[in-house]
């Protein structure tokens, strides 16, 4: 499909999701979800970290971050991490306006290592944000160069004693390796399933160096569990 006829899409569905109450949205497509893989493994009282929620993707119904909220309910607990800071407000905003209890939300990139990052940042597709290493090409005449910081998930996690979760998802458009050597603590602690998106051929023989095995592809990329569950 031509670029510019996605786009057009792309919005038109975007105008017509917010025109729909964010609790009818959220309820029609997590019952299109559940019985999916990543996120038919989450019950009530589970832990489970998400790894990016760009802002397009939460107005238009289809925020990880938020059904997983719903599936692991009020006894359960969700972290949230999102670098870009219109998004981040735009999931504090939907947090405070649907009263969501469970979730823990923190300003910052996932990176190997506490450092900074450039990315590449779109304002009309938010989703499709990059580090600028990863991708230095991406950039389209929308886009503009931002500075985070950035840190290793470990360090996150135990600055918000976060602790034992069930399953963690990283949806980072090509930062999902760097993720990963940031969050070897998390890792030999036993998480259960690992999500990552977008899908990439080497991601099975680099998830099998950290104990985990192939599970299936899900609706963002891949989804792994550890080898002996």
């Amino acid at each position: 499909m031509p670029k510019s006829v996605s786009k057009l899409l792309r919005a038109a569905f975007l105008a017509f999701a917010k025109l729909v109450p964010d609790h009818l949205k959220y309820a029609i497509n997590n019952r299109l979800r559940k019985n999916k893989i990543p996120y038919c493994y989450l019950q009530e009282g589970d832990s489970v970290i998400q790894v990016g929620a760009p802002r397009d993707i939460l107005l238009g119904g289809r925020s990880r971050a938020i059904h997983f909220s719903m599936m692991v309910g009020d006894v359960g607990k969700i972290l949230i991490i999102e670098p870009d800071p219109e998004s981040f407000n735009a999931l504090n905003e939907f947090i405070q306006k649907n009263k969501i209890s469970n979730a823990t939300t923190v300003n910052t990139a996932v990176w190997g290592e506490n450092t900074t990052l450039e990315f590449i940042s779109n304002p009309n597709h938010p989703a499709s944000n990059i580090v600028k290493s990863v991708d230095p090409h991406r950039a389209s005449p929308a886009s503009m160069s931002i500075t985070m910081s950035a840190r290793t998930l470990d360090d996150i996690c135990e600055e918000h004693s976060f602790s034992s979760p069930k399953m963690v998802s990283v949806t980072t458009n090509g930062s999902e390796e760097q993720a990963l050597k940031g969050m070897s603590g998390l890792l030999d602690g036993g998480i259960k399933y690992v999500a990552l998106a977008p899908p990439s051929d080497h991601l099975p023989d680099l998830m099998a160096n950290y104990g985990y095995e192939t599970d299936a592809l899900d609706d963002r990329g891949m989804t792994f569990k550890k080898s002996d569950v």
